[in-house]
């Protein structure tokens, strides 16, 4: 994917890190249903809000893909745990480039929590908007809001907390590290 294709405020490179860190997380689910999901997850536009004093800039991600039937129910109906896997992936990317060149963080961290809400249907065919806000960025810790819309409004919401993890040989072998990008 090119960086024109991408809309925002954010520097070329910027733009470009965060399709490093997406292909990065595809290619580490290269078996697996999750590789298919990230893969057609396409980003629309990166954008960093202007800092609030004492505070960093929130980064604002909205991506893009189409409810297959792999992702669907018997009905048809977008099954629950891709919706939460899609807005994992979409809140996970953000907080790459928030503290990307603090290089004690894995391109993405590892999830403390994710709590999602699933408020209405996503159908098989339908386009989704998904959307992920960094709300808050420290030094361990980074939350970040998750927003997925449909033709007929939202359809889930997420609220997930991501880690630094911890330092030494495991973490500097993690198939998601920076110096890997």
């Amino acid at each position: 994917m090119s960086t024109a294709d991408i809309a925002g405020n954010v520097s070329d490179a910027d733009k470009q890190h965060i399709v490093r860190v997406m292909k990065v997380i595809s290619e580490a689910h290269r078996d697996r249903w999750a590789f298919r999901l990230m893969d057609e997850l396409k980003p629309v536009s990166v954008d960093r809000k202007p800092q609030v004093q004492g505070k960093k800039s929130d980064i604002v991600l909205v991506t893009e893909t189409v409810v297959e039937e792999y992702m669907c129910n018997g009905w048809d109906i977008a099954h629950g745990g891709m919706i939460s896997t899609l807005l994992d992936y979409v809140t996970s990317v953000p907080v790459s480039l928030l503290l990307k060149h603090d290089n004690s963080w894995a391109t993405a961290g590892l999830s403390l929590s994710l709590d999602v809400n699933l408020l209405s249907p996503a159908l098989k065919g339908d386009t989704l908007r998904c959307i992920g806000i960094t709300k808050s960025g420290g030094k361990r810790t980074a939350t970040v809001y998750g927003e997925l819309w449909g033709p007929r409004g939202l359809v889930a919401t997420a609220t997930h907390v991501k880690m630094v993890p911890q330092t030494g040989p495991a973490s500097k072998n993690h198939a998601l590290s920076v110096s890997k990008l």
